[in-house]
């Protein structure tokens, strides 16, 4: 299944009931540690369930910018996975609900600006030729030099996002009335709220759940 379709599915699910309005209020701020909002739809015509969770990095993984160490890497690379696995949203089984996808969106801020900064300088200097432009050259270097610790300490410091899609097919969507996301907070222990909205067409759902009371369901 496409991730983009899904993503697509939510928003039109949820923008159709009203629901993003009614809980507009209820919306989480920016960025927000300890607190993360899931937002699912279900479609009864063609069974698809759709969630998306959004929240802090730090909700995520303990830390935000990007990885300094390889222990922030491996621990990136353990929670993707963990993010990945069945039963992190619980359906009931009579619903039939069948894991299809699951999308892990963290692009955190400094990824990638060692490579790029590193193939710059070598630019500058292949074609640093003339010894009059020495001096004007080693100004810019240095310049450059303190716009890279200043984007590097941004980076470390930046309030970055993580958003994970998952998608089910639900072979008897009608008993999709409820679930429970319990694996979610079990997964990502520095949770402690989630703030959740529901649709499935018909019926509606929203509220605050906790590591102690994760189950919704719709009304």
């Amino acid at each position: 299944m496409n991730t983009l379709f899904a993503s697509a599915a939510l928003a039109a699910l949820v923008s159709g009931a009203g629901l993003a309005q009614e809980s507009e209020t209820r919306q989480l701020g920016a960025h927000v540690h300890g607190e993360a909002r899931l937002s699912v739809a279900i479609d009864p015509a063609s069974g698809l369930a759709v969630a998306e969770l959004f929240g802090a990095a730090w909700n995520f993984y303990g830390f935000e910018g990007a990885p300094q160490t390889e222990e922030q890497r491996e621990t990136i690379a353990a929670v993707r996975t963990a993010l990945s696995a069945e039963g992190l949203i619980a359906w009931p089984q009579r619903a039939g609900c069948a894991l299809q996808e699951v999308s892990v969106d963290a692009m955190l801020s400094g990824e990638g600006d060692d490579h790029d900064n590193d193939h710059d300088h070598s630019h500058d200097d292949d074609h640093d030729h003339e010894p009059s432009d020495h001096g004007h050259d080693h100004d810019d270097h240095d310049n450059g030099h303190d716009e890279h610790d200043h984007d590097h300490d941004h980076g470390e410091h930046a309030h970055n996002d993580v958003t994970v899609i998952w998608s089910w097919m639900c072979e008897r969507v009608a008993s999709a009335s409820r679930f429970d996301a319990d694996g979610v907070f079990q997964t990502l222990p520095r949770l402690e709220r989630l703030e959740v909205e529901a649709f499935d067409g018909a019926r509606a759902a929203v509220r605050t759940l906790t590591p102690g009371d994760a189950g919704i369901a719709l009304d």
